[in-house]
């Protein structure tokens, strides 16, 4: 049976199922309700009271033993009391059955107050050690009556962590007071020590005198060189090279970077709270596991608490919220979409991006008109044959393309009609080669700015192989992003392609490259000219995710990595390694509104042109050729027939 008190502005309310089942007088109900357990006398209010508000409690659970004095307990607590107060009988049955429900301290701060001469206190403390109920959620006051030395016993057998807050008011058997400790320890799991400290002194009838806390960070920033375990991935290390020569290089990353960075944040953890590590290896982050009880991996490991602490940062993301605790930021890690921007990012041809396709068809008809008009002149001029004046043509197409003519047209209708052609075509050429003269010669505006644009660029798209990048694309919703990878991705030969192809397809242009900018920015140093440097530019596919030392969840180290870290970051410890590691892209050094040169792919449709006009000549010539040959032929056959020749 448990009992459960809860205080209002009028008093306490006993909430019992038993109790409400039964008619019961009112000096029935009294008498039952002294003979309920709490503490073992009045006395202890004051000390109640006292670390109520030293632990700024919004709820007080007493756990009852034996006592006849629990209802008047309640009165005087409830007067000065504007939390929550509950009462539980040590049944450690009813206890294990409901302790959820108890022990509930997502929204309050949650004290507990315990008599450790109760007869069931060993089960209890045990249930409690194995729940995990000694951990930073919990402010609890323990009451003996017994030895300083019997009672450390006691808890030296359960599970005290670094985070633990436990106050222990011990009798002294000599004079009429309570000496106070707090008692915590390091990480229990891994044969940590206890550690225990005299906070103060409660003399009965008297406040109580309160000296010092250990509750502070500089008391518990000494780990005292216990082992502890770390799981770090092998993401990126060259093959037949030691895990440790690895982790320890400060050679420019080429690839996967982020184990280095917190292999060095966990070697300045270690020499400030004095622990040795003993790193698990894993091949892998373990994103396809997040949610089971598998074990592979960093997640897995985290999931199924095997290790302390995670050597490689990871980033937060929604999915990940369950698996595991975040300290601080350690690192930004920005994963872009890297390409070169092209000049022109339509699909159109430069040589026809001048002008729209209607202002073609446009001034095409403009020269055949022309050129039907100056046929018909020179054939009323002349008097010859349409045929033989067909080469008027070519002379309109030479005016369009600024060359000169020697005829020496004599009616004026001809003279107006090439004046005409002669000031159009110069006009219509101005244009083009402003046009032209500007797309090659002078860097354009780069006008891909958002994945829509590159989407509808004539960019081919690769992305880094790596675990997080699949694992994105296989969960996300976005339609735009979806689109991509169904047009831009799966079609591609290199949809999926390590860090150094990756570059080297950015390098040659037309290519976009979804990656890790942080190690890529060394192959770019080393590989890219000044001028390659300038045309870069980066689309942000999925937001900035900032990387965190990440723990198991409810792990008792959260809070001293949490402020170390703080503090290495505010001493520039870490920024060094960061800024080591992390490398910035190198700054554009050639002046954007320079001249640039041409290369061979800017032109390349010019040759093609030519090549293909060299062929069309080839094949005309091998026509006349061949009629030349026939006709000769035909020509000697009849001059025989007749006897014409000797």
């Amino acid at each position: 049976m448990f009992a459960l008190y809860k205080t209002t502005r009028y008093g306490f309310h006993l909430l019992s199922s038993k109790l409400l089942n039964r008619q019961y007088t009112t000096m029935q109900i009294v008498t039952l309700l002294s003979s309920i357990i709490l503490v073992n006398s009045l006395s202890i209010y004051p000390l109640v009271r006292e670390f109520a508000q030293r632990s700024h409690a919004s709820s007080i659970t007493l756990l009852q033993c034996n006592s006849s004095e629990s209802v008047e307990l309640f009165r005087m607590l409830s007067a000065n009391f504007s939390g929550t107060i509950r009462s539980v009988e040590l049944d450690t049955g009813n206890f294990a059955e409901h302790h959820q429900r108890f022990m509930a301290a997502e929204h309050s701060r949650l004290s507990l107050v315990l008599e450790l001469n109760c007869s069931r206190v060993v089960e209890l403390m045990n249930f409690c050690s194995v729940n995990g109920y000694f951990n930073a959620s919990y402010r609890w006051l323990m009451i003996s009556r017994s030895s300083l030395r019997g009672s450390l016993d006691l808890l030296s057998k359960q599970s005290l962590n670094i985070d633990t807050r436990i106050t222990l008011a011990v009798l002294d058997s000599k004079r009429p007071q309570h000496s106070l400790f707090e008692v915590y320890g390091t990480i229990h799991r891994r044969g940590g020590q206890l550690d225990v400290m005299q906070v103060g002194i409660w003399k009965e009838r008297e406040d109580v005198v309160w000296n010092c806390s250990s509750e502070k960070y500089s008391m518990r920033s000494n780990f005292k060189g216990i082992t502890l375990w770390t799981s770090v991935t092998t993401i990126g290390i060259p093959k037949n090279q030691p895990l440790l020569e690895y982790l320890l290089s400060l050679e420019p990353p080429r690839n996967y970077v982020a184990n280095r960075l917190g292999y060095r944040a966990i070697l300045l953890l270690s020499a400030h709270l004095n622990f040795s590590a003993k790193f698990i290896k894993t091949s892998e982050w373990g994103l396809d596991i997040i949610g089971t009880n598998s074990t592979k991996g960093v997640i897995g490991q985290l999931q199924q608490n095997m290790v302390d602490f995670s050597t490689t940062p990871l980033a937060l993301a929604t999915e990940r919220l369950g698996s595991f605790d975040q300290t601080i930021e350690i690192v930004t890690r920005r994963i872009m979409t890297l390409f070169r921007h092209p000049k022109l990012s339509g699909t159109r041809n430069i040589f026809l991006q001048p002008f729209q396709n209607w202002l073609w068809f446009g001034v095409l008809a403009t020269l055949l008109v022309s050129a039907a008009v100056l046929l018909l002149a020179f054939y009323n001029e002349r008097h010859r044959g349409l045929l033989e004046n067909c080469h008027f043509i070519l002379v309109t197409i030479g005016f369009f393309c600024q060359q000169g003519f020697s005829g020496s047209p004599s009616i004026y209708s001809s003279r107006i009609i090439m004046i005409t052609m002669l000031l159009f075509c110069i006009t219509v050429y101005q244009f083009y080669s402003c046009f032209i003269i500007g797309a090659l010669l002078v860097l354009p505006p780069k006008n891909i700015h958002t994945l829509d644009q590159l989407l509808a660029s004539n960019l081919k798209m690769s992305i880094e192989e790596v675990a997080y990048n699949r694992d994105y694309f296989n969960r996300t919703k976005r339609p735009i992003i979806l689109q991509l990878y169904e047009r831009k991705i799966l079609p591609n030969e290199y949809g999926f392609v390590n860090v150094s192809l990756g570059t080297a397809l950015v390098k040659q242009g037309g290519h976009a490259f979804h990656c890790d900018t942080s190690y890529v920015n060394t192959w770019i140093m080393e590989t890219f000219t000044d001028y390659e440097i300038c045309e870069l530019q980066e689309i942000e596919l999925y937001p900035i995710r900032p990387l965190h030392m990440v723990l198991p969840k409810g792990s008792p180290l959260k809070e001293p990595f949490r402020v170390s870290i703080r503090l290495m970051m505010d001493t520039g410890l870490l920024q060094y390694y960061r800024r080591r590691f992390f490398l910035k892209r190198p700054p554009c050094s050639t002046d954007s509104f320079s001249t640039v040169q041409v290369g061979l792919g800017d032109v390349a449709s010019l040759y093609l042109l030519l090549t293909f006009g060299v062929a069309i000549s080839f094949i005309v010539l091998a026509v006349e050729v061949i009629e030349f040959r026939v006709r000769m032929y035909l020509i000697d056959k009849k001059l025989h027939k007749f006897g014409w020749i000797d």
